[in-house]
Protein backbone atom coordinates (compact mmCIF):
# COMPACT_ATOMS: atom_id res chain seq x y z
CA UNK A 1 0.00 0.00 0.00
CA UNK A 2 1.16 3.65 -1.16
CA UNK A 3 -0.09 6.38 1.04
CA UNK A 4 0.62 10.04 0.81
CA UNK A 5 2.34 9.93 4.66
CA UNK A 6 2.12 8.37 7.54
CA UNK A 7 -1.52 10.03 8.53
CA UNK A 8 -2.65 8.47 5.66
CA UNK A 9 -1.34 5.30 6.21
CA UNK A 10 -2.43 5.37 10.25
CA UNK A 11 -6.30 6.22 9.03
CA UNK A 12 -6.08 3.41 6.57
CA UNK A 13 -4.91 1.23 9.09
CA UNK A 14 -7.25 2.03 11.73
CA UNK A 15 -10.22 1.70 9.11
CA UNK A 16 -9.34 -1.92 8.46
CA UNK A 17 -8.67 -2.65 12.51
CA UNK A 18 -11.24 -0.45 14.22
CA UNK A 19 -14.55 0.91 13.98
CA UNK A 20 -16.06 3.71 15.18
CA UNK A 21 -16.30 3.47 19.60
CA UNK A 22 -13.19 1.28 19.94
CA UNK A 23 -10.30 2.06 21.64
CA UNK A 24 -6.75 2.44 20.77
CA UNK A 25 -4.11 3.19 22.96
CA UNK A 26 -1.67 6.31 22.58
CA UNK A 27 1.80 6.96 24.16
CA UNK A 28 1.66 10.15 26.33
CA UNK A 29 2.65 12.63 25.18
CA UNK A 30 1.88 11.86 21.54
CA UNK A 31 1.46 13.40 18.02
CA UNK A 32 -0.89 15.89 18.57
CA UNK A 33 -3.12 15.35 15.25
CA UNK A 34 -3.34 11.88 16.15
CA UNK A 35 -6.51 13.26 18.82
CA UNK A 36 -8.57 14.68 15.67
CA UNK A 37 -7.96 11.39 13.52
CA UNK A 38 -9.02 9.57 16.46
CA UNK A 39 -11.75 11.61 16.70
CA UNK A 40 -12.73 11.66 12.63
CA UNK A 41 -12.93 8.08 13.11
CA UNK A 42 -14.97 7.72 16.28
CA UNK A 43 -12.56 6.02 18.16
CA UNK A 44 -11.82 6.61 21.76
CA UNK A 45 -7.81 7.32 22.59
CA UNK A 46 -6.78 5.67 25.85
CA UNK A 47 -3.25 7.38 27.28
CA UNK A 48 -0.43 5.41 27.93
CA UNK A 49 2.17 6.86 30.14
CA UNK A 50 5.53 7.06 28.87
CA UNK A 51 9.04 7.08 30.87
CA UNK A 52 11.92 8.96 28.78
CA UNK A 53 14.43 6.66 29.20
CA UNK A 54 12.09 3.87 29.64
CA UNK A 55 9.73 4.53 27.27
CA UNK A 56 5.86 2.74 26.59
CA UNK A 57 4.99 1.92 29.81
CA UNK A 58 4.40 -1.90 29.52
CA UNK A 59 2.79 -2.15 32.94
CA UNK A 60 0.41 0.50 32.10
CA UNK A 61 -0.39 -0.98 28.31
CA UNK A 62 -0.57 -4.52 30.53
CA UNK A 63 -3.59 -2.78 32.50
CA UNK A 64 -5.25 -0.98 30.09
CA UNK A 65 -5.35 -4.43 28.23
CA UNK A 66 -6.60 -6.19 31.21
CA UNK A 67 -9.38 -3.25 31.96
CA UNK A 68 -10.27 -2.97 28.46
CA UNK A 69 -10.14 -4.35 25.04
CA UNK A 70 -7.49 -2.51 23.16
CA UNK A 71 -8.09 -2.58 19.37
CA UNK A 72 -4.66 -0.41 18.44
CA UNK A 73 -2.12 1.09 20.18
CA UNK A 74 0.11 3.57 18.13
CA UNK A 75 3.23 3.48 19.43
CA UNK A 76 6.34 5.50 18.32
CA UNK A 77 9.53 4.27 19.63
CA UNK A 78 12.24 6.75 18.18
CA UNK A 79 9.96 10.27 19.17
CA UNK A 80 10.36 9.02 23.35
Amino acid sequence: VLTHGCMEALQLALRVTTKPGDCVGLESPTYFYLLPLLASLGLKALEIPTDPQLGLSLDALELLLNEKRLNAVIAMPTVQ
